[in-house]
């Protein structure tokens, strides 16, 4: 026995010695991660991040893949292409369209599942194991406070903006690095408003002064500080300057730097302001010595408030009211949501889904089976019967009338399912704001039907539109090859959907910044209560159908084929004049009972119906999340096209699919109207801000929709009313202003400009007729205010507004 033991060692040494083994090469992948900005990230919103990666072991090539949802609709994988050779370490920088907050606070949560690396890539690589450093969360910011990033190359100059408030919170402001700013505008969504000042863009590299601009276009908030030669420090963004600086000059009495919680005339040694010539349809906020000094434009879904002057300029950073100037501005031209701010696009997303998810094939032809099934069961049993006993046959009956149940069975499925069997599906929808220089910005949405399993990429394009893919069954699954791989190109992003079941549907959403596709040149003009005029569309689709929006109404222009004139006349509403931004109900002008609130769910009742569904919806959608250019203050031109601008490629056969884009405009309107005037605050535009309380909120604006309703927290209020923009400030006399209140329980005060203070409404109706034009301040806006205690009854019943006067050109 021993000498066989001898024998079989001497023969396993000599054959490793002979046939050496190879030993596989450690692989071992260091990762350590960085989330937002210096850690903090908002919710609901894309971020950047920053992946650290070293490698201890062989040289390795494959995906590093990052798992994100953004939120409870909103659920996929990004892929990364990484070559990472042995012993290096490798930062990769990826912007993200966010993480809901609950999946760091769930216990089931591993942190190691959010990244990992697939050697030879995420489809048939083998996963590498990496070891996380320190599990790092990301620091949320407060859901209702102003995240506020500034570039300049003098960052404690601006520290005054600590001390300033937005909506009665502090504003959270994050100074920004060169290296800070993301290549895609997805990681700058965690900013509601960027503040450069004193800071050479120029010098950025290309991809991040793109990612800016994409950024602004899709909603972004850019402000902007003047000094010399700030047009060639913009680099990439010189078209978004409003001021076209050609000189300066210097003041030391500023009067506009007066508000109601400022000192009426405010002194300074010098201030430089800078001169030149403002770019078309920018607004005017502040004007003083006959000069603007801070001025607004849209952008996009977007907007661009310009300064004239350094706003960190020594003699102003160290005023001690300056910080309480800057709470006026934010409050003037800043426009962020002060409740469910990280639920919008959750929103959007469940809406969205909901439209291009319903396909023509959903809908079985009810009728036809109903005939055909009645047919088997009334007609062919009894008849196949009564004819095989007239023929003495019915021995038969075994195999015949089987056999007949198949073939019915079968024609029944064909005619239920045929648009199904001849391939997969593919629907988009979009909504679309098109400004001033033809380039549109908005929101896109596409779904495959699949016509079989397995798995399904798709190349989406165009370049620019960022989809994420959607879910319909949200878990704390962590990163799991089974959701979608979202890969981004230059040109298009490849979404893959893994383990399709058999008939199934799958969907993405994401912003489209900036898209050319020409615009409406409009003629228009009232006369005598007639919309007169000419468009001429430079459009690069067909609208099959449009209409004008303005106040409540909504007005029919027919059909607009691109590249040609289009005739209007169209009678209008006697109240509707002058024309002015519409309200979210206007919806209900076109499709009757179209649901006006953000919420509103609905399905069509049947195929016919599905194409004007869509329609309402997607117009529904757009009023009430304001997908447009809202702060112009105009009417708007919307219009239905059936010529995509969204392209989806696969490698499968595809047997039809279906395209409803709805595109908006703001459109200027001469008017002809002249004379007496009544305004009620269904002809002006209102808003709702927050001036004070420790937990001052609003759970409820009724305005846009048509309510008098605001349903609100404890806490000091304002609310705005602006005229129409057709009525140019000056040429509008004031003759009889009357405020009624419907509320005893709240204290309300209307804004004397003249006087610079709040004065009490103290009766439950106060006409104001010698000293009207008191109220009207210059940009044609008149202040109402009004403290709400207790939390007994949080709805609180607007005043109602009216204002008389006389109209002159």
């Amino acid at each position: 026995m021993k000498s066989f033991i001898k024998i079989a060692v001497f023969i396993l040494f000599f054959i490793a010695f002979v046939f050496p083994q190879s030993v596989a090469a450690k692989e071992e992948i260091d990762i350590s991660v960085q989330y937002g900005i210096d850690g903090k990230v908002q919710i609901g919103k894309g971020f950047p991040m920053e992946i650290t990666l070293t490698n201890k072991g062989e040289d390795l090539s494959g995906d590093l893949v990052i798992y994100s949802n953004p939120n409870y609709r909103s659920e996929g994988n990004i892929v990364v292409p990484i070559e990472l050779p042995t012993g290096e370490e490798k930062v990769v920088n990826v912007s993200i369209p966010g993480q809901v907050e609950n999946y760091y606070s769930n216990p089931q949560s591993s942190k190691n599942s959010l990244i990992r690396f697939y050697k030879g890539g995420w489809k048939d690589g083998e996963e590498i194991k990496g070891a996380m450093g320190k599990k790092v969360n990301p620091s949320f910011f407060p859901e209702n406070r102003l995240v506020l990033g500034v570039l300049s190359d003098s960052p404690d100059s601006l520290n005054y903006l600590k001390l300033s408030k937005y909506n009665a919170e502090s504003i959270e402001l994050i100074t920004l690095k060169e290296d800070d700013i993301p290549n895609d505008a997805t990681g700058l969504e965690m900013f509601d408003v960027l503040l450069i000042n004193d800071f050479n863009l120029s010098t950025v590299s290309t991809e991040k002064q793109h990612a800016l601009k994409n950024w602004v276009r899709s909603g972004g908030h850019l402000m902007l500080g003047s000094t010399p030669g700030l047009s060639q420090q913009l680099g990439e963004l010189q078209n978004l300057s409003l001021l076209h600086i050609d000189d300066q000059t210097s003041f030391d009495d500023l009067k506009f730097f007066a508000t109601a919680e400022n000192e009426n005339n405010p002194s300074f040694s010098q201030v430089d302001i800078m001169t030149g010539e403002v770019s078309e349809h920018t607004k005017v906020v502040y004007a003083d010595h006959s000069l603007p000094m801070v001025m607004n434009k849209s952008f996009g879904l977007g907007e661009v408030t310009q300064f004239s002057f350094n706003v960190g300029s020594e003699t102003l950073a160290t005023w001690e009211l300056y910080p309480a100037w800057w709470e006026d501005i934010l409050q003037k031209t800043v426009d962020k949501f002060t409740n469910g701010q990280q639920y919008m696009m959750e929103e959007l997303s469940d809406q969205f889904g909901n439209i291009v998810n319903s396909f023509p094939s959903s809908f079985l032809p009810v009728t036809a089976l109903i005939v055909l099934f009645s047919v088997y069961l009334i007609l062919l049993i009894p008849g196949l019967y009564f004819l095989l006993k007239r023929l003495d046959k019915r021995e038969n009956s075994w195999w015949i009338i089987p056999s007949v149940a198949i073939i019915v069975s079968v024609v029944i499925f064909l005619v239920g399912a045929k648009n199904r069997i001849a391939g997969s599906q593919t629907s988009d929808v979009s909504i679309l704001s098109i400004d001033d220089a033809g380039i549109a910005s908005g929101y896109g949405a596409v779904s495959i039907l699949t016509n079989s399993g397995g798995e399904y990429p798709l190349n989406i394009s165009p370049r620019g539109f960022n989809p994420f893919p959607l879910t319909t069954d949200y878990n704390y699954d962590e990163l799991n090859l089974n959701h979608a791989m979202v890969e981004k190109g230059q040109e298009h992003t490849k979404i893959t959907f893994n383990n399709v079941e058999y008939w199934s549907i799958r969907s993405a959403i994401g912003a489209i910044p900036s898209i050319d596709t020409g615009k409406l040149v409009a003629d228009l003009k009232v006369d005598n209560q007639k919309l007169v005029g000419t468009i001429n569309s430079a459009l690069s689709m067909d609208i099959e159908e449009a209409f004008l929006l303005s106040g409540s109404n909504a007005y029919s222009l027919g059909e607009i084929k691109a590249g040609a004139p289009t005739e209007v006349s169209v009678n209008t509403e006697k109240s509707d004049i002058p024309l002015s931004a519409p309200r979210s109900d206007a919806a209900n002008s076109i499709y009757q009972g179209a649901a006006s609130g953000m919420y509103g769910q609905s399905a069509p009742d049947n195929k016919e119906s599905l194409d004007e569904w869509k329609k309402q919806e997607l117009l529904r959608m757009m009023l009430a999340y304001e997908i447009h250019q809202q702060n112009l203050n105009q009417p708007l031109i919307v219009g239905f096209s059936t010529d995509s601008i969204i392209s989806i490629e696969m490698d499968k056969k595809q047997s039809n699919s279906g395209s409803q884009t709805l595109i908006t405009q703001a459109v200027d309107i001469t008017s002809s109207f002249e004379g007496d005037f009544t305004l009620t605050e269904e002809k002006l535009q209102t808003a709702i801000s927050i001036l004070e309380g420790v937990n001052a909120d609003i759970i409820h604006n009724g305005l846009p929709e048509g309510e008098n309703l605001l349903v609100v927290e404890p806490g000091k209020y304002q609310i705005t009313y602006q005229l129409p923009e057709q009525m140019k400030i000056n040429n509008v006399s004031i003759h009889k202003l009357q405020v009624k209140l419907s509320q005893e329980d709240t204290a309300f005060s209307i804004f004397n400009v003249e006087k610079g203070e709040f004065l009490p409404l103290e009766d439950r109706s106060m006409v104001f007729e010698e000293n009207a034009h008191e109220f009207l301040a210059e940009d044609g806006s008149i202040v109402l205010s009004f403290e709400k205690s207790g939390s007994s009854n949080p709805e609180v019943r607007v005043p109602a507004v009216s204002l008389e006067g006389e109209y002159k050109k």
